[in-house]
């Protein structure tokens, strides 16, 4: 994906390939990867990570500097007006990040290096901008994610601990007060905080030596080795992404899968992400 998301390459094979590497993965379940990202250092995430955000601005056009998409707020009597952003389960897998993470290192990483709070407000700038803004209670839905990780961030970070931190955690308080914010309930997440304590609770087993952990790679990598049965359905893809619940589970996993895949089948980092863009160039016949 960073190979053909490099300059020397027009916008279209760019945006092609992006698009084509995460619909192979395309509605796979990310926690198990989530999990396993929460214990890497934050240097193996912070480039796949800044290319993630990147990709997403390309998704909205060539323009690398452009707003990311926000059509529902801007035209709210449109078709258009009620999906959510792409970038919602993004949003969603770096939620999981954080909740799994025992230290404070990938959150710092999430809100000083990605700007995660910038990030939200190209997002949802009637959100974030005007704390006094109303929203559509039709739309509030799209701001879950965007809301789990304002509050996973909040319970990872301690200003008593790092006095960095205390200017992003006070511009959180303030994010999370506004109205479209405060009025969004998490009283519906309960999947979330259900896988999060399943992976706690597998966490402590496994150091605590009663897990069972080779089966849990075993599974892994029957996860991987299903990444390439998985072409037929990024033809969903090819013309139009919308509609498919399954849409940006992709967005949130294919940074790691380039990672685990490799490792899988005895490939470089390098190697497996040059395979994957190869493979994604020749399902559209570039």
């Amino acid at each position: 994906m960073m190979r053909y998301n490099s300059s020397v390459y027009e916008p279209s094979i760019r945006k092609r390939a992006f698009q084509v590497i995460m619909g192979i993965v395309g509605g796979m379940d990310f926690e198990d990867l989530a999990f396993a990202v929460s214990e890497w250092h934050p240097s193996e995430s912070h480039d796949l990570l800044k290319e993630m955000v990147l990709c997403f601005r390309l998704e909205n056009g060539s323009d690398e500097t452009g707003r990311l998409p926000s059509s529902y707020i801007q035209s709210q009597n449109s078709n258009t007006s009620k999906e959510a952003p792409l970038c919602n389960a993004f949003l969603l897998f770096i939620a999981l990040v954080i909740s799994f993470s025992q230290t404070p290192s990938f959150s710092k990483l999430v809100i000083h290096e990605l700007d995660v709070l910038a990030f939200i407000a190209q997002t949802f700038p009637a959100t974030v901008l005007n704390a006094d803004s109303e929203f559509d209670s039709s739309i509030q839905n799209p701001l879950l994610p965007a809301k789990l990780v304002f509050c996973t961030l909040l319970e990872k970070l301690d200003p008593t601990v790092d006095s960095l931190d205390a200017p992003s955690i006070a511009q959180l308080t303030v994010i999370l007060s506004t109205t479209a914010l405060n009025s969004v309930s998490l009283e519906h997440v309960h999947p979330l905080r259900t896988v999060i304590h399943r992976y706690h609770h597998t966490r402590e087993r496994r150091h605590s030596g009663h897990g069972n952990q080779h089966s849990n790679v075993t599974g892994d990598v029957h996860i991987l080795n299903t990444v390439i049965q998985r072409y037929h359905y990024t033809k969903e893809f090819k013309d139009s992404h919308h509609g498919s619940e399954f849409f940006g589970y992709w967005l949130s996993i294919v940074y790691i899968n380039n990672r685990e895949y490799g490792r899988a089948i005895g490939r470089t980092r390098g190697e497996a992400r040059e395979h994957a863009a190869h493979q994604a160039l020749l399902v559209f016949h570039l």
